[in-house]
């Protein structure tokens, strides 16, 4: 009997043939900063299916990271963990929105670009939208304008709408702006990457006023006003038409 009972089990585990450490039962998975169902759906089966195919000893789980990790640009971190001989835990985070870009991208802390689509359940009201020329928006924003806009201090990205042309063309909307032509808030101000300063645009406000009160030409008093503030020791005043921004600039 005990022969017998010796050659089953031998057989039995030759036919199976499944190492000692592979995952064999439970995989706990647990996700975060995920804002669209199907892609969480998604990303959870692959990584079964990864563990899976690719018999998931110990030592390959670096490899499965890697994999997700590479097909999905979404994930920032994964932490895969055996907690007992043959279960694991898993932790996938994804990547953070910060901004949105355009209105159709959003911007993560991995500074990559990503549709909108994928963050459909995220609240986008909650961040700020700037608006970039479309050949900065690749793949990966260009780590200049990314930080540029991530430090952006929130007494500007609160009252001001925001156009990144280039680096020595930045321009600020006031977002009650007003085109009317007896309006104090018809005007623009012109910086560049390395210009802005709070205490230039409140020094700004006064010239405004003032600039108001001493322009006698009512055909000049139809005009937006563009502050220039890209000069150390002065600030530029400039009139132009609306017609000077490119019809949907700003839309």
């Amino acid at each position: 009997m005990k022969k017998l009972f010796f050659v089953i089990k031998i057989f039995v585990f030759c036919f199976i043939n499944i190492p000692v450490n592979l995952i064999t039962k439970d995989v706990l998975i647990e996700t975060e900063n995920f804002y669209s169902e199907n892609l969480k759906k998604e990303i959870v089966s692959s990584l079964k299916n990864y563990i899976c195919s690719e018999k998931a000893s110990k030592n390959k789980l670096g490899s499965i990271c890697s994999q997700l990790k590479k097909k999905y640009r979404i994930i920032k971190k994964i932490e895969l963990n055996y907690i007992a001989p043959d279960n694991i835990e898993c932790k996938i985070t994804a990547a953070r929105p910060l901004f949105t870009v355009n209105n159709k991208f959003v911007i993560t802390d991995k500074k990559r670009l990503f549709d909108y689509s994928i963050f459909e359940l995220f609240d986008k009201n909650k961040i700020n939208n700037f608006f970039v020329l479309e050949s900065f928006l690749k793949d990966k924003m260009p780590i200049k304008i990314y930080d540029f806009l991530k430090n952006l201090s929130k007494d500007i990205t609160d009252n001001y709408y925001l156009i990144y042309k280039k680096p020595t063309q930045i321009f600020l909307k006031p977002k009650n702006f007003d085109c009317n032509n007896n309006s104090n808030n018809n005007f623009f101000i012109l910086l560049d990457s390395n210009s802005i300063n709070l205490n230039k645009i409140k020094n700004m406000e006064n010239i405004k006023n003032m600039s108001s009160n001493v322009i006698l030409n009512k055909k000049l008093l139809k005009k937006c006003k563009l502050f220039d503030l890209r000069f150390n020791n002065r600030i530029l005043v400039k009139f132009v038409g609306l017609d000077f921004w490119g019809r949907g600039l700003w839309d």
